[in-house]
């Protein structure tokens, strides 16, 4: 569950009727229903969703959520990467695009078994996200690193404000569309951290650049998140963050939760 801390923003925005996500009218929902199959989904380039099916495999699952938060204003690359589950035969992955519910489909596709499939969005009215005037990084991923590091560390302390300092661009962003993070948005983190289980920070790590080197994403094997803390309530969907950063004045800052 790569939502994070973003639940918990837009659970107590929505309790006081403020919750919009992204602009009203500018988002497209993207439905990912997979059968026995895995696979990526990327919005320009950008790794920015994975699913997987699960046991028993008795029923095709639902993936949703609105491209508006990692659009542009434009054009978007909307493309989708299947692969059947390991020992799993009759996979598919089925892709659907739509504006409203009930609408007809924007694009629909069925990827059977191993394959791929794109298609262009056109979105207007999105707000300037972070990454759009944030610094162009090559060369070393030492301080990326490190302030995934510091990250962690801020998890295992339980340090929402240490948290928040280290996410100013997912905070700036979700602001834009949802306005200034509420109390209750703070104690239900305070919440998830205490219930939760801190798995420990992975050795190895890789770095991508994306979007002009303005947008990294760092994983662990196998595309996790580096950063993940399990929950009894959903022991198979860990709450993940530390994925996407961006550097602005200087500064490190996870941009998506």
């Amino acid at each position: 569950m790569r939502l994070g801390f973003v639940i918990a923003f837009l659970s107590a925005l929505a309790s006081v009727g403020m919750a919009s996500f992204p602009a009203a009218g500018q988002g497209v929902t993207l439905n990912v229903i997979h059968d026995r199959s895995q696979g990526t989904v990327r919005i320009n380039g950008v790794p920015v969703h994975r699913f997987a099916s699960r046991p028993p495999f008795d029923a095709p699952a639902t993936n949703a959520f609105n491209i508006g938060f990692w659009a542009e204003n434009g054009d978007n690359d909307v493309a989708v990467e299947a692969e059947p589950v390991a020992g799993q035969a009759g996979a598919s992955t089925k892709v659907v695009l739509t504006e409203e519910p009930g609408d007809p489909p924007l694009f629909e596709h069925t990827i059977g078994g191993r394959g791929s499939v794109s298609h262009k969005v056109p979105l207007e009215g999105l707000p300037s996200w972070s990454w759009r005037d944030a610094e162009a990084v090559a060369g070393s991923d030492s301080e990326l690193l490190a302030a995934v590091a510091a990250l962690h560390r801020a998890h295992a302390d339980q340090d929402v404000d240490a948290i928040l300092a280290l996410s100013q661009a997912a905070v700036d962003d979700m602001t834009q569309v949802a306005g200034p993070m509420p109390p209750e948005a703070r104690a239900e983190m305070v919440e998830m951290l205490k219930a939760g289980r801190l798995t420990p920070l992975p050795e190895k790590l890789t770095v991508e650049r994306h979007l002009g080197n303005r947008l990294l994403v760092v994983t662990a094997e196998g595309g996790r998140a580096p950063i993940e803390l399990h929950s009894d309530a959903m022991p198979d969907h860990p709450m993940e963050t530390g994925r996407y950063w961006v550097r602005r004045n200087g500064k490190w800052s996870v941009v998506r939760w």
